[in-house]
């Protein structure tokens, strides 16, 4: 499945399609050097590769996360499945969930601080969050009167930061960010101004060891 027509980044991609199909496994020894020539591809294609392997991991991440989740045999959570009042107590043990997929869905709970909580309770150490709702920067996240909570980028400074945390009186919900951005899912949403907020966190928990590229929680 080796992609001829990528003039670099063809290696990550065909790593991502692998994964979806087979298992990796970690060898703890060096089977490969990268010789510092001048000529190496990624200085002449530097900016074709940084955007094109952002395009890719935007493009396979869900996969990827679920994947991820199958092989732990762990399971897959929508939020619009569980059998519950969010406000609540939701019906799976402490570090029970693989993966949370909150499409659609905060922005029509009234106590998003309690959300969060039960989010970060129910995953296992390294579990995944998936948001995607409606953002302030829009007008969507004001629009509907059934939205109860209201959410942009800076909302989850309050879930990844101590400092933020500590306004809210955050009980050590800590979540390494792996994605963060405003986006327009449609060329309807762009017309119709209502652009939307994605965050994909980590649950990052006492029982794990920290992740590479993991800002430490006290910044």
């Amino acid at each position: 499945g080796h992609d001829e027509n990528l003039p670099a980044v063809d290696d990550f991609d065909l790593e991502l399609r692998l994964y979806l199909k087979g298992k990796f496994k970690k060898i703890d020894k060096c089977l490969y050097l990268y010789r510092m020539t001048g000529g190496n591809t990624w200085i002449e294609k530097n900016k074709f590769i940084q955007e094109k392997a952002r395009e890719k991991a935007d493009e396979y991440t869900y996969r990827i996360v679920e994947r991820w989740a199958e092989l732990k045999g762990l399971p897959v959570v929508s939020m619009s499945e569980i059998p519950c009042d969010l406000n609540g107590e939701w019906p799976y043990p402490t570090n029970s969930v693989g993966v949370i997929k909150a499409f659609d869905k905060l922005q029509l709970c009234g106590d998003p601080i309690h959300v969060m909580k039960e989010i970060y309770r129910v995953l296992v150490p390294g579990g995944w969050i998936l948001i995607s709702t409606p953002s302030t920067d829009g007008r969507g996240a004001f629009e509907n009167p059934l939205f109860k909570s209201f959410w942009n980028e800076n909302s989850f400074n309050y879930y990844i930061h101590q400092g933020f945390a500590g306004q809210i009186g955050n009980p050590g919900v800590k979540f390494q960010e792996i994605r963060r951005k405003t986006y327009f899912p449609s060329d309807w949403s762009r017309e119709a101004n209502i652009s939307y907020v994605l965050f994909d966190g980590i649950a990052i928990k006492e029982s794990m060891p920290r992740l590479p590229g993991y800002k430490d929680w006290k910044i």
